[in-house]
Parts: C-alpha cells; structure tokens; sequence
C-alpha cells in the first residue's frame, strides 16, 4: 500500500520545516483528505527503556551526521554532551562542516570545530554544566581551548 510519508526534517538548529509549518501540513492534508491512517498493530508494540546517561555522550568516533542526530533525538533532556577540561559541556546547536582532522581533536578554536569519523561538528550554542545556555561566542571569551586538544 503506498502511503504518503510525511517527513519531518528539523535540523539541530531548528531548520526550515519549523514544527508550525509541518504541523499546518498535516491539517491541511487532513482536511483536504489526503491524509491516510493506519491503526498500529497492537502486538507489536514494545516500551523504551530508560536512556542512560552515557548514552547520550559523544562518541567523536562517529560521523558529524550521526551526532547531530544524537543532538536533536536528545534534546532537551538528557541532551547530548562532552567532557573538557573535567567539565561537562552540553551542545543544544551544532551543524555539521567539511573538515578533517584527528578524532575528537579541535580543528578551529574561534569557531569550535571538532574533527569527527567523518566531517566534523561546529558548535553553536552549548551549556556548560551548572551554568547557562549560551552561544558558541560567548563561551569561547570565557574558556580557552587550543587547536589540537582532544575531547572526550
């Protein structure tokens, strides 16, 4: 049976299908019949368990792509994070960049670019722990990080 599959595609910085527009698709589908519902199969349903903390740590070993999936399936909570310095950072906005470097390694330390399997993540917005949510800017005025350190 071919169905439509409505795509939500929100990228970690909120993209352009913002969650009004794909909300007005899917009433608008509705009301124009178009919308077509499939009961779940009840026998096959299956409960979560509880994410782990560590779960949610970034894995540098894995590519740009798939930690921001990580970031936008964690946010808010528990939210995706790293270790630096003995502190743990979490990233809330990121995108992925076409850089290369060692795993894990900071590529460039004005824009927080970090080298991942496969391209690497540019933080944008973060939260170091016990303090506020801020930009990428904000955070690099008060904490010195060096081209080359590696993160855990």
């Amino acid at each position: 049976m071919n169905q439509p599959i409505i795509s939500i595609a929100i990228d970690a910085m909120g993209g352009d299908n913002s969650p009004k527009k794909v909300i007005d698709g899917i009433i608008h589908n509705h009301k124009n019949n178009k919308a077509n519902f499939t009961p779940q199969d009840e026998t096959k349903v299956v409960y979560a368990k509880k994410i782990a903390k560590i779960e949610s740590k970034i894995n540098w070993n894995e590519s740009a792509e798939e930690i921001l999936a990580k970031i936008r399936a964690f946010y808010p909570n528990p939210g995706t994070w790293f270790e630096l310095n003995g502190k743990r950072i979490k990233i809330t906005k990121a995108i992925a960049v076409e850089k290369t470097d060692k795993v894990g390694a900071i590529i460039d330390p004005n824009k927080m670019i970090i080298a991942c399997k496969k391209n690497a993540l540019q933080i944008l917005e973060l939260k170091k722990e016990g303090k506020k949510l801020m930009q990428v800017n904000e955070f690099l005025k008060g904490n010195k990080i060096k081209i080359g350190q590696i993160l855990s």
